[in-house]
């Protein structure tokens, strides 16, 4: 087992993940309160993998599938101009949390992005999707 953490990121692997040796990922949309938000991740994570040269292809093809959820909370926004005040909700991504498998099901490593920094969802998956990507080369 091999643990890996940046300053929000924790991947762990285990030993299964070098037994496969020409790995081809899918990446599945993320589970989440927005399902918009769960492909925008999806699809940031498979461009950071893309720039690591980690192979990407489709589920027939694949031998490492990822899958995963994110955490979101609604948060309150408040705003007073000179035209008085207004109040809104914004989604927020808390964390995310990400497993890949092998065809069998067996784990490879498992991962996880708590978002103190209330980055948006573009650096979050992409300071993520590098982590993984290191971990899967």
């Amino acid at each position: 087992m091999v643990l890996m953490a940046g300053c929000y990121t924790d991947v762990v692997t285990t030993g299964r993940v070098d037994d496969i040796k020409d790995k081809c990922v899918q990446v599945k949309p993320l589970d989440a309160q927005n399902p918009s938000m769960g492909k925008v991740l999806r699809d940031i994570l498979v461009k950071e993998l893309i720039r690591k040269d980690v192979s990407i292809c489709d589920a027939d093809n694949a031998n490492v599938i990822i899958t995963g959820s994110a955490f979101m909370t609604d948060r309150s926004v408040s705003s007073q101009n000179f035209l008085g005040s207004s109040a809104r909700e914004n989604q927020a991504i808390e964390s995310v949390s990400l497993v890949a498998r092998d065809k069998e099901g067996n784990v490879l490593l498992s991962a996880s992005y708590d978002n103190v920094k209330r980055y948006t969802a573009s650096k979050l998956a992409k300071q993520l999707g590098s982590a993984l990507a290191d971990k899967l080369k």
